[in-house]
């Protein structure tokens, strides 16, 4: 194992901060997809946009293209996409069970343009993995507790991206407090023929 790869893998219950600048995006989704093909259950958590893993390859361009754009991170976008979309591949032939939790907001941020988000929102309403559970967290869900985007592996780890990296926590303590904010956002969240209309309408505002 090289340096690098120790330096994104979090075995201590210290918190680990993985700065993106130092590493190239398409070597950071790899880890992320070492990290998911090592789980069987992901409760993953999105307040502003459609989870990595369900993502189209244009939103996907579109998303990595701005987050490696805005400030000057390492990598080359055709690299991190092909990762990417190798991540969802592996997750779709694999039995890893995805809870996904999507604030209703992530619905309407425009990425890319008003099309390629149109797009990604009805593969949402199409045929998805049978290890997959998408539930939407209403506008007008009671407020429980704040959060930014994390996802939980297996209980015994946690991966929170900030603006400029991902916090890698391993601690009993922090896991059991994440586990607790997902049960919290999902008391108001809601799936299949619930859920449905929420994504029309979005739909519908990006035509």
């Amino acid at each position: 194992m090289s340096a690098s790869d120790t330096s994104l893998h979090v075995t201590s219950p210290v918190p680990e901060f993985v700065a993106w600048r130092r590493h190239p995006s398409s070597e950071l989704q790899q880890h992320t997809g070492r990290f998911e093909s090592e789980a069987r259950v992901l409760q993953w958590f999105e307040p502003g946009l459609i989870p990595g893993l369900l993502q189209t390859r244009a939103y996907a361009h579109a998303v990595l293209d701005a987050g490696i754009g805005a400030l000057g991170a390492g990598g080359d976008v055709s690299a991190a996409l092909d990762a990417r979309l190798a991540r969802q591949q592996r997750w779709r032939a694999s039995e890893t069970r995805v809870h996904f939790l999507i604030a209703e907001q992530a619905l309407y941020t425009v990425v890319g343009d008003p099309e390629t988000t149109r797009v990604q929102l009805e593969t949402l309403l199409g045929r998805l993995p049978g290890t997959a559970v998408v539930q939407i967290v209403p506008r007008t869900a009671r407020f429980l507790v704040s959060a930014t985007n994390f996802v939980v592996y297996d209980g015994t780890r946690v991966a929170v991206e900030t603006a400029t990296g991902t916090l890698r926590l391993c601690d009993p303590a922090a896991i059991s407090d994440y586990l607790t904010v997902f049960d919290l956002l999902t008391q108001d969240a809601v799936l299949g023929s619930e859920a449905e209309p929420l994504i029309r309408k979005a739909i519908a505002a990006h035509r």
